[in-house]
C-alpha cells in the first residue's frame, strides 16, 4: 500500500473526525508527494526504502514523540506544521541526530532561538483563515503581547516566570488549531565523527524537505530578522 493510500485510510479514523475536507486534502498531497519522493534514485541506483518511512499524523495535541538515537536505529525527520482551518502549510523544517529539543520543544516556545516557528507566527501581522472568531482573537491576543514584551529584548531581559507562561499559551493555541504532520527517516546508520548523520542520510532529510518548500511554500520560511523587519 502506499503512502497516500495508508493516509487515506488514516484519516478516517475518530481521531481526525474534526479535520475538514481541505486540511485532510493538503496532508493526503505531502503523503502523495512522499511516494513520488522515494521514486528517486542516486546516481548508484539507490533510492529511500519505504520501509524505513514513517509518516506520521499528529492532530489532538501537535507535540511528537522523541526521535530515538539509542544502538544504530538512529532516526531523523522533518516535520510540517498545518493550520487546520485553511489547510495552510506554516512551516517545514528537519531534526537530525541529537535534535530532540528543537524537534519536539522549541518550535512551541517564542523565546528559544531565532528560527522558530512560534517567533513567526507571533511577529508576523497577517491573519489567519478562518471563521473561527476565538482562534483569531487569542492568536491576536499573543501577536501583542509579544511586540510589547518580547520581540526587542534579549532573553536574559525577560524573566523565566514570563517566559514559561508565554510558552505553555502559545503552546495550547498551536495544540488546539494546527496539525503536525512528521515524517520520519528510520533505521539510518551511524553517526559520524562530528555527531552529525552520514552524508548518504543527510541528503534524504534535505532531499524532502527541499521538494516540499519547493511545492508547498509554507509561509514562515527564510531569516527571521527579516520577516521580523517586514512586520514592523
Amino acid at each position: 500500500m502506499s503512502i497516500e493510500d495508508e493516509t487515506k485510510k488514516a484519516l478516517k479514523d475518530d481521531e481526525f473526525s474534526s479535520l475538514n475536507t481541505i486540511t485532510k486534502d493538503k496532508i493526503t498531497s505531502i503523503a502523495k508527494s512522499l511516494d513520488e519522493i522515494i521514486k528517486i534514485k542516486d546516481i548508484k541506483g539507490n533510492r529511500i526504502d519505504m520501509k524505513d518511512i514513517s509518516f506520521d499524523l499528529e492532530n489532538l495535541d501537535c507535540k511528537p514523540k522523541t526521535l530515538e538515537s539509542a544502538n544504530k536505529k538512529q532516526q531523523a525527520a522533518v516535520y510540517i506544521f498545518i493550520h487546520k482551518a485553511s489547510g495552510e502549510i506554516l512551516k517545514i523544517g528537519k531534526a537530525g541526530i541529537g535534535s530532540n529539543d528543537r524537534y519536539k520543544n522549541q518550535h512551541y516556545s517564542p523565546t528559544a532561538n531565532e528560527s522558530v516557528f512560534a517567533k513567526f507566527l507571533l511577529v508576523d501581522r497577517d491573519p489567519l483563515k478562518t471563521n473561527d472568531k476565538d482562534e483569531m482573537d487569542k492568536l491576536n491576543e499573543l501577536r501583542d503581547i509579544y511586540r510589547k514584551k518580547v520581540k526587542d529584548k534579549e532573553i536574559k531581559d525577560i524573566s523565566k516566570d514570563f517566559r514559561k507562561k508565554l510558552r505553555n499559551e502559545v503552546q495550547n493555541w498551536m495544540f488546539a488549531y494546527l496539525v503536525r504532520v512528521n515524517i520520519i527517516l528510520n533505521n539510518l546508520n551511524e553517526k559520524d565523527e562530528n555527531n552529525s548523520l552520514r552524508d548518504e542520510d543527510r541528503f534524504k532529510t534535505e532531499l524532502i524537505e527541499s521538494i516540499l518548500h519547493y511545492k508547498y511554500h509554507p509561509r514562515y520560511e527564510g531569516n527571521y530578522k527579516d520577516f521580523k523587519e517586514q512586520n514592523v
